[in-house]
């Protein structure tokens, strides 16, 4: 699956979604985000989620999604 992500800069970039379960998504493409940082995932036909990155690794992070 894609997205976009979009970072609280304004700043946005397209990403793929590996893994989305237990409340918590896979990012690949996520070059430049940052632990700890805030972001929205917008997916096509869907809502936009509101994201907290909990790790990042090369071009990978893992976020957890906020206000469920």
């Amino acid at each position: 699956m894609t997205g976009k992500i979009i970072r609280i800069n304004g700043a946005s970039q397209k990403v793929a979604i590996s893994r989305l379960a237990g409340g918590g998504v896979r990012i690949e493409g996520a070059d430049g985000i940052r632990n700890g940082k805030t972001v929205l995932l917008l997916v096509a036909g869907g809502p936009v989620i509101e994201l907290s990155v909990r790790w990042v690794i090369g071009d990978q992070a893992g976020a957890i999604v906020l206000g469920r």
